[in-house]
Order: C-alpha cells, then structure tokens, then sequence
C-alpha cells in the first residue's frame, strides 16, 4: 500500500506539530488562515479532502470530469480531478457554478448536473446510506472519530432524513490496492523527465515512481479495464440512495514525520463520484479539527451543497 506522508515545511495552522495532508495541503492552509476565502485543489487519491478535514475548512472534489484539466499537470488520466477548498458552501457552489463546464451544446453531459438537480428539488425524504465498517480500514479510525460520527447521525436523523447502512459493498476493499496501482504506474510514465533529477523530489514521490516501475504493463491494463466495472458494480447501490456519509479521514491530523490511516477518499475518486468535505468536527481530546464526508451519485454535485447546509443547520 501507498502511504501518502506530508512534507512538514506546510504547518498546520491549529497545531504546527502537526500536518496538514497531502499535496493540496498549501490551499487548505491559506483558506484556514483567511488568506483566501477559495483555493484550487486536485485530488488524485485524496489530496482536497484530508487537508480540508486536517485544517477544518470545507473540501469539493467535484464528479470526474466536470472541470477541464487542460493545463493542468498530469498523474493519472482517470482519477485526476480539479475541486476547491473554501471557507464556507456558499463560496464553493458560486466558485462550482461559474467554473465547470456547464455548455450543454460543447458538453454533452454538463446537461446531467441540470437534470440531477432539479429532480433533487422535488424530494421531500431524503435516503442517507451510512459507510463505516463496510470498510475494512475503518477498524484502525480513531475511537473518537467513530464516536463523534456515531452522535452527528443521531443529530440528522429526522422525518426528512432516513439513515440507512449501505449493505453488500466489500468489494470496496479491493479499491485501494487498483488505484495504487493506477496511480504508480502513471506516475512513472510521466515523470520520467522529472526522474532524473529525482534528488530535488520528495522522498514520497521518489518512493511512489519506484513502485510504478516495477508494476507490469499487463497489470496496469487489467486495473484500468476494471476501474469502469467497478463504477458500475457500486452505481447501483449510490443510486439508491441521495447521498452516502462517512468521515473524512480515519483520524485528526497526524504528528509531522507519521503517516495517515487508509480512508475512504481515493474510493469515491476512484468511482468518480462528487464529494463534500464539511469542517463540522473538533476533537477536544486531540484539540484538532476532522471532516464529514458526504458523497452523491454522479452529477449530483449541486445536490451535495444543498445537503451540505441541511447538515450545517441540523447540528447548530
């Protein structure tokens, strides 16, 4: 497994002791600090939700494919995602709606986000799927994580919001292993030219192209080839419901020089599915802000703000 460790020269503005996540850490920083009320992010694995959870500041990785990434420096062509991370919703659905590609005419699907949102509209219930131990990693999430989630759903519960736990996803577990893959693979491809001056790399990165080299072409192709079946494996089961929550991240920012937990953020990158990190946890035992994790279907990504402030109202 990759282990995605912090460079320790990006302070975390609640505790300089400890990071501030992975490589969109610097936006998550200077939106903390109210240098900027909205920064870009990218996230391949998960690099806007665990420096938003880490720095308790709001984290959007959008549907794949919703912002155009020309320009933009490639890792891995069916993960990498353009988002943002910004100091409340409000920000972020304004940032959204003016940036992604919304010409129904050039863009044939832009007319989904449209559709999804206005049928979103019309419900009075809405159906909530609950993902925690359905995850094999989530048995290693700190206590206080599993505790603090546990009390924020009995808050939401209501005759408008029905919980649910999602039943019959283990195949999720398999994820982690195809998207290091993935993303190792493609890392050695187009960072040869950056490879030979590997000295002025970080030791993650050096780490993470070693690995892709070894990785067999075939293998690469099989994980691409499943990356779209296992879409379709969980496609049903997101569309049953109107959203999905589970934490940010398995725990608080951990101590420069440690590693973080395995989490659930590279699955939903690796699916494709629009994610909303809110900054609604502080640990008093740890003194240090975590997320909450909300996922919707494709296209679903105005629905997602929406949810968003329901949430932020319920647990005021």
């Amino acid at each position: 497994a990759v282990h995605y460790i912090q460079d320790s020269k990006t302070l975390n503005p609640h505790n300089a002791n400890h990071i501030t996540g992975t490589s969109s850490a610097g936006s998550a920083v200077a939106v903390a600090c109210g240098a900027l009320p909205i920064a870009l992010g990218t996230q391949t694995a998960g690099s806007i939700v665990r420096p938003a959870s880490f720095c308790g500041v709001y984290g959007f990785k959008p549907s794949f494919g919703a912002i155009d990434r020309t320009g933009v420096l490639k890792t891995a062509d069916t993960l990498d995602t353009i988002g943002f991370l910004g100091s409340d919703i409000y920000g972020l659905r304004k940032t959204f709606s003016m940036s992604f590609q919304k010409e129904t005419e050039n863009y044939f699907y832009a007319k989904n986000y449209y559709s999804n949102y206005k049928e979103f509209k019309t419900r009075k219930k809405l159906r909530v799927g609950i993902v925690n131990d359905q995850f094999s990693g989530y048995a290693n999430y700190d206590s206080y994580i599993k505790e603090d989630f546990a009390a924020l759903l009995k808050k939401i519960a209501g005759p408008d919001i029905e919980l649910e736990l999602v039943k019959s996803v283990d195949f999720i577990n398999d994820i982690h292993a195809m998207h290091d893959l993935i993303y190792c693979k493609s890392l050695s491809y187009y960072f040869q030219e950056e490879l030979k001056h590997g000295s002025k790399m970080s030791k993650i990165m050096n780490e993470m192209i070693a690995m892709g080299q070894k990785i067999d072409v075939a293998d690469f192709i099989n994980a691409m080839r499943l990356q779209p079946e296992y879409r379709a494996k969980f496609d049903p089961v997101i569309k049953s419901y109107d959203f999905l929550l589970t934490p940010s991240t398995a725990s608080v920012a951990p101590k420069v020089g440690q590693s973080e937990r395995p989490d659930t953020c590279l699955i939903w990158t690796f699916l494709g599915y629009p994610v909303l990190s809110l900054p609604v946890f502080w640990s008093e035992e740890m003194n240090l802000p975590f997320g909450l994790q909300v996922v919707a279907p494709k296209y679903g990504d105005f629905s997602l703000f929406d949810f968003g402030e329901t949430i932020i109202k319920k647990i005021a």
